[in-house]
Parts: structure tokens; C-alpha cells; sequence
């Protein structure tokens, strides 16, 4: 098994985000905040 480095996750997801990660865009029009009450009432 591979190890893991300490930046592997960042590294992961500054590559992700170059390719034109689509949750950064659904996130850039979509405003989660509003739900987190939702979540947290339902995970209570």
C-alpha cells in the first residue's frame, strides 16, 4: 500500500480544482450555508 504524505490531500485537490472541479462551481452559485440548520436539525 502507498503511504500517504503529509500534503497528499492538499496536493489532491489543488490538481482537482486546476482540471475545473465541478463541486467548486455548483458551489460558487450555490449558497450551502442556508442548509446548515436543516442538517444539523436532522443529524440531532
Amino acid at each position: 500500500m502507498k503511504q500517504a504524505y503529509f500534503f497528499a490531500e492538499d496536493d489532491r485537490l489543488e490538481i482537482l480544482s486546476k482540471m475545473g472541479d465541478p463541486l467548486e462551481r455548483v458551489s460558487s452559485v450555490i449558497n450551502f450555508e442556508l442548509f446548515c440548520h436543516i442538517l444539523d436539525e436532522a443529524f440531532k
